[in-house]
């Protein structure tokens, strides 16, 4: 029997041998100057043949036809199920060569994945999804799985994630276990997996950013599905059934903290949190004013003093309960200016909006508070005054501006002082109300079998911008002044009602909340109003 595999494999290496010198007599490539070569390398053979059984080797050699380059071995060489020692593989004239380091298990099938790691040696053009199988047993194994991997809030296609199958159905296998089959997705977002055993297994999705073939990180996007899948027989090469679909998600740190703090500026701190703040607690010996971004999760805080280092102790119901100590180092040379002030304000003015005005720093003190914006008009003038939140930061101008109406309005200079003593150069800006007519509106019929349930309803534009959006139960919401252009729909299920899309935890099993895009983009036109009807199916 050993003498027979001998003459065996002989007589397979003459065959292949003589294949390649009949080959690359015949191959006389392009005459230079001529057309670019856009075709990839050719598999001539291989050693052992691909789709080998009873496979009793540690080195395997792949023959092309021209001479080859391998690119990015570790990311675009998969191979199933893994080695725990990796294997050699590298190009050798027109040849890859691998060299397998692990002992093979009794009746097993084992892919090598190539993906796009096989160019030629002149253009770099990609041969994509080379296999090379071979079965240590009497038999391939012939099962498939395929399926798609998009992200769970975008419903983008994810590329280049791992796709990983295991038999072990343990929670915990992810972050110590070994896959028994692996592959990854293309840029639809598209896996496949082929030569897998009868069974059942349990399915991941995957962006191993450190390469372990582990979810070590709850950075890492990672996908599953409820229930384990079993493969199937595929007939037809060209059957697009998709088995399973996986939505990827970045887990929520469950651990409150301060992930920066910095003292900015003498007397100015910016601390921002791992996760919304509920109603933050900040004391501190100098006196200071706290104010808090639209997410809950920056703080801006100032001492009432230019001081260049900060004691502060931030508590909140969220888990945080933290000490900080901060120093400002003044940089060298000449600082620049900084901003007294910014408004919202453009060469066209929505009709519908305020004129809001954001200060650099607190304000401490208004010199004529009832006559401090002056505001003209073709046919009027007057004065009128600011509105200011509770922390002097940011103020509105009392004005209630007419649709189609040219407004100049000036703010007089060193009539604001803030916590620091500075004061406003003059301000003069210039600006055109719009009119109703110039914006259209869209209104969506939003129905649901679940009446009771919460939903956030989203315009988006067509770069994929929040626009605009409701919170509440189906029914119709409607949205008003939007400016003609592209939009899309999207809708959250707001399943736990805290008014937020919430991402999935692996660890507890739950998935993310579901979100559902209108089929269709709504082109709007100014002076128009659109009604869709959308029946997110749950």
């Amino acid at each position: 029997m050993k003498l027979y595999k001998i003459i065996k494999h002989i007589l397979v290496f003459a065959i292949v041998a003589l294949q390649i010198i009949m080959y690359s007599c015949a191959n006389v490539g392009y005459p230079s100057g001529g057309e670019v070569d856009k075709i990839p390398p050719k598999v001539l053979a291989s050693i052992p043949l691909n789709e080998t059984n009873n496979f009793g080797s540690n080195k395997v050699i792949i023959q092309f036809d021209e001479y080859i380059q391998l690119k990015d071995v570790d990311n675009q060489v998969l191979i199933s199920p893994p080695f725990e020692n990796k294997p050699e593989i590298v190009a050798k004239g027109k040849a890859v060569h691998i060299t397998i380091k692990d002992t093979l298990r009794p009746n097993t099938t084992y892919l090598f994945q190539f993906k796009n790691a096989v160019v030629d040696n002149n253009e770099g053009n990609p041969l994509p999804s080379l296999n090379y199988v071979f079965s240590t047993g009497n038999v391939l194994d012939s099962l498939s799985v395929k399926g798609k991997v998009s992200d769970a809030f975008t419903h983008k296609a994810d590329e280049e994630i791992y796709v990983l199958l295991y038999s072990d159905f343990a929670d915990s296998v992810v972050s110590g276990g070994r896959p028994v089959y692996i592959t990854k997705t293309d840029k639809e977002g598209n896996f496949e997996f082929n030569y897998i055993s009868e069974g059942s297994y349990k399915v991941i999705a995957l962006k191993d950013d450190d390469k372990s073939l582990t979810y070590s990180n709850v950075s890492e996007k990672i996908g599953f599905v409820d229930d384990t899948i079993r493969p199937r027989y595929v007939v037809d090469s060209c059957d697009t059934v998709v088995d399973i679909v996986l939505h990827t998600f970045v887990q929520e740190s469950a651990k409150q903290r301060i992930t920066s703090s910095k003292l900015v500026k003498s007397g100015k701190a910016v601390l921002t949190a791992q996760c919304p703040l509920v109603n933050p607690i900040i004391s501190s010996e100098a006196e200071i004013i706290t104010s808090i971004n639209s997410s809950r999760d920056t703080l801006q805080i100032w001492a009432m003093e230019e001081v260049d280092s900060l004691s502060l102790i931030i508590s909140d119901v969220s888990g945080l309960n933290d000490t900080l100590k901060l120093r400002y180092f003044k940089k060298r040379g000449r600082q620049s200016r900084e901003t007294f002030m910014k408004t919202n304000i453009k060469s066209t003015f929505p009709y519908y909006d305020s004129i809001r005005i954001r200060f650099t720093n607190p304000i401490d003190s208004v010199l004529r508070p009832n006559e401090l914006v002056y505001i003209k008009t073709a046919t009027d003038s007057f004065f009128t005054s600011l509105c200011f939140d509770s922390v002097m930061l940011n103020a509105t101008v009392a004005v209630n501006l007419v649709p189609d109406t040219s407004y100049s309005i000036i703010i007089p200079g060193n009539t604001l002082v803030d916590i620091y003593g500075n004061k406003n150069d003059t301000l003069i800006l210039k600006t055109k109300v719009d009119k109703p007519s110039d914006y259209g509106a869209i209104k969506i019929n939003l129905e649901s079998p679940y009446a009771g349930n919460q939903y956030i309803v989203q315009i988006l534009s067509d770069k994929d911008k929040l626009v605009a959006e409701s919170i509440g139960t189906p029914g119709v919401y409607t949205f008003p002044n939007l400016v003609a252009g592209t939009y899309k729909v999207r809708v959250i299920a707001d399943s736990n009602g805290n008014t937020k899309w919430d991402a999935g935890n692996y660890w507890q099993g739950k998935q993310s909340e579901p979100v559902y895009y209108l089929p269709k983009a709504i082109e709007l036109r100014s002076n128009w109003d659109i009604e869709e009807t959308f029946s997110p199916a749950e």
